[in-house]
């Protein structure tokens, strides 16, 4: 009898279903939550990207109009350059403007430089410019910027991904954007 009534409780064991659907989603959970962890980071760090191309541009674009400019107002506009990553913190953002004087062989000589958070190039040095962007003796204004992404925001848990851009443009008022004062 006492047999009779443990095989009949355990037939009934394998008949309860109550705590299946528990011990999936207790098994799933885990991809959930990193696919949804990481399409989350994914989504922030476009966004941050986009921030940082609308960055350049701006600084590009408004250093591009002036016949000349200062030191102090290229500071001003790269210091609104942190405001435009906003909410993006601004220490993890590099910002370097440099004019460059273009000849034949697509190498250009940087007229001047200014860089935030990071180091500006030497008057008088040397950098390649892509083929056919500015042909002959011409003047652009360069623009780098990078931002170190931090996924997991806080966690640190892992390094941070290097986001970057540049941009070329032209002067707009004149031939060349002077900064006789400019390093």
């Amino acid at each position: 009898m006492i047999a009779r009534n443990a095989l009949h409780s355990r037939r009934g064991s394998f008949k309860d279903r109550r705590g299946v659907a528990m011990v999936e989603f207790a098994l799933t959970l885990p991809m959930l939550m990193l696919l949804y962890l990481g399409s989350v980071q994914l989504t922030s760090a476009l966004s941050c990207y986009r921030k940082l191309g609308a960055t350049g541009r701006f600084v590009a674009d408004l250093i591009s109009q002036d016949t000349a400019t200062t030191p102090g107002e290229i500071n001003y506009v790269l210091q609104a350059a942190q405001v435009i990553m906003a909410p993006y913190a601004s220490k993890q953002l590099t910002v370097r403007v440099t004019s460059i004087k273009t000849d034949q062989t697509n190498l250009g000589t940087v007229q001047w430089s200014s860089a935030l958070n990071g180091t500006a190039l030497r008057r008088g040095t040397i950098v390649s410019v892509p083929e056919g962007l500015a042909p002959g003796d011409r003047f652009l204004i360069y623009v780098e910027t990078s931002y170190q992404f931090r996924l997991l925001g806080p966690l640190k848990l892992f390094n941070p991904v290097l986001l970057a851009d540049r941009f070329y443009m032209s002067p707009r008022q004149s031939r060349q954007v002077a900064c006789d004062t400019c390093g």
